[in-house]
């Protein structure tokens, strides 16, 4: 709430003040709305597909005795209650436990690591159960001296590895305290656990391998009525430290050094968050076997679908997202072919699936930042050649209408003649020059720049502005740009976009300076505008 000692008005009426001032009146910053129609729709879409699991199966159960098995078991013939209660209903608790904390898990590490391919298995953690289901299997005496069931031996050896794996990550982050160099540590324990599994699998019989690959499928379906609280307690304990995560996990969007200076403690904060991803990927790995992509790919599928990375908003719809992608999985396993599909080999579409959203806009929408990249040693021609990607097969290889793509747009920009320069020994005008056939190469028909002429001097300011419009002219793409620089935009430009309070304003640069919708615009700022110089005068 905000107060004023002279006179209140609605921001969103100015130049509508009151004649003389009134009495102090509170004023409320009014809150953006939130759209809370998503998250219905994801909870309609996990009651569907769990209602659907309890339908599905390799027996044919009728509708009226699988609702009379679930609330009146005595009615209905005691094996088909047996089937809906003690097989599909724990298998669809699973599926939705674990789909929700893998997915909220890999949510963590991306948001921690800064990495859109982080997953939960980035730390080593599912490689380390994976390591003690493998010591368990394949080195068979060692099972043998427990004495316990071996299936619940194996879930006791993978929460042991994960566990093992999540002390020496945390162990490393006390001596290291660098979350690149943290990443780099975890996938080196993933190797050496990788390396071990595969010395003990050549060494292994062939019965005990085929058991561990199967294991290293996954599955819903290992988890009875009665582990099912053993699943369910750490995971539900890992969502709930998770959800309470919200406020520093928005703060390390950030950065380390940023969130530091918004009063968060960075080093307990990523400790935290990684005991939370051990737990859950731990248990989940334990209980189901490795689940691949779910983690990776699940949070990348909520943020397209609330455009949003707030994870007041985001981290809800992970877990949502989460246990529907689960739930659909292991009904597409379970309704094809008598689940003889491994659960992996389903949830593995997802990764290309996921990417066929971001190829399409790839090859709809080309992209030019402010910044020049980091891009090392990397040659001028090699940088534009990236812009054929969308276009390329897996292995990258470029066709004789790639190099002719790459050559006409090396040639339209002016960088044909230093082709072959590092791109860190350009001078800003070259390199957003590059950057700019890197786009022309990509054959988008819509080319979106982020203010292309910051930090260039008023020549290459007005020669990038004109290559710009003639790339819009004369080829069959869209250009457009965000600047600062509004005398160019309006000599160079053939429409100006302006967004005034909460209005979009479109015309040509003539229309812009003769309606005076300019002036209007930057009045607040005490700034003037010209008609006659075009150009903007303080006041």
């Amino acid at each position: 709430m905000m107060w004023s000692e002279r006179m209140w008005y609605d921001p969103m009426e100015v130049g509508k003040l009151p004649d003389k001032p009134c009495a102090a009146r509170p004023y409320v910053c009014p809150m953006p709305a939130r759209r809370t129609w998503p998250f219905v729709l994801l909870a309609l879409v996990v009651l569907v597909l769990f209602v659907l699991q309890l339908f599905v199966g390799s027996a044919d159960v009728p509708v009226g005795v699988v609702l009379g098995a679930l609330f009146e078991p005595t009615s209905v013939d005691p094996g088909l209650a047996t089937i809906v209660r003690e097989i599909r209903l724990p298998r669809s608790l699973t599926a939705l436990l674990a789909g929700s904390g893998l997915a909220v898990s890999g949510l963590l590490m991306q948001t921690l690591f800064r990495n859109p391919l982080a997953g939960p298995s980035v730390l080593g953690i599912s490689s380390g159960a994976s390591l003690g289901v493998a010591l368990i299997m394949l080195a068979q005496p060692l099972w043998a001296l427990l004495p316990i069931p071996a299936d619940a031996t194996l879930i006791t050896a993978a929460l042991a590895g994960a566990m093992g794996v999540l002390v020496l990550i945390l162990f490393a982050d006390r001596r290291v305290g660098d979350g690149i160099t943290l990443l780099i540590v975890g996938l080196l324990i993933g190797y050496l656990c990788s390396a071990v599994i595969s010395v003990l699998q050549v060494a292994s019989p062939a019965a005990a391998l085929k058991g561990y690959v199967l294991w290293g499928m996954g599955s819903f379906a290992g988890v009875d009525q009665h582990r099912l609280w053993w699943l369910a307690l750490p995971v539900m304990t890992g969502l709930g430290f998770a959800l309470a995560s919200i406020k520093p996990l928005n703060a390390l969007l950030l950065g380390e050094d940023c969130a530091t200076t918004l009063g968060v403690s960075v080093r307990p904060a990523r400790r935290r968050l990684m005991w939370v991803t051990g737990i859950l990927a731990g248990t989940i790995t334990a209980f189901c076997g490795p689940i691949a992509f779910l983690g990776m790919v699940t949070p990348h599928v909520a943020r397209g679908l609330l455009r949003t990375s707030d994870h007041a908003r985001l981290l809800p719809a992970t877990l949502l997202c989460g246990g529907a992608l689960a739930l659909g999985c292991d009904l597409i396993t379970r309704s094809v072919a008598g689940s003889a599909i491994p659960l992996n080999a389903v949830t593995s579409l997802l990764g290309p699936l996921a990417a066929m959203s971001s190829l399409e806009r790839a090859r709809a929408l080309s992209v030019v930042l402010t910044g020049k990249p980091q891009a090392g040693l990397l040659d001028v021609r090699t940088l534009v050649s990236l812009g054929r990607q969308p276009w390329t097969g897996h292995l990258g290889r470029l066709t004789l209408k790639d190099h002719e793509r790459i050559d006409e747009a090396m040639e339209r920009t002016g960088v044909t003649s230093f082709s072959e320069r590092a791109l860190q020994s350009l001078s800003d005008g070259e390199g957003q020059k590059v950057l700019i056939a890197r786009a022309l190469a990509q054959d988008a028909p819509v080319m979106l720049l982020d203010e292309p002429t910051a930090f260039l001097d008023l020549v290459n300011r007005v020669s990038v502005m004109r290559l710009l419009r003639d790339i819009a002219r004369t080829s069959d793409r869209a250009v457009l740009l965000s600047t600062h620089d509004l005398t160019s935009a309006l000599q160079l430009c053939d429409r100006i976009l302006l967004v005034h309070e909460g209005t979009l304003w479109t015309g040509t640069p003539g229309e812009a300076i003769s309606s005076g919708v300019l002036d209007r615009a930057f009045a607040t700022q005490g700034m003037r505008f010209d008609p006659i110089t075009a150009s903007l005068i303080a006041e």
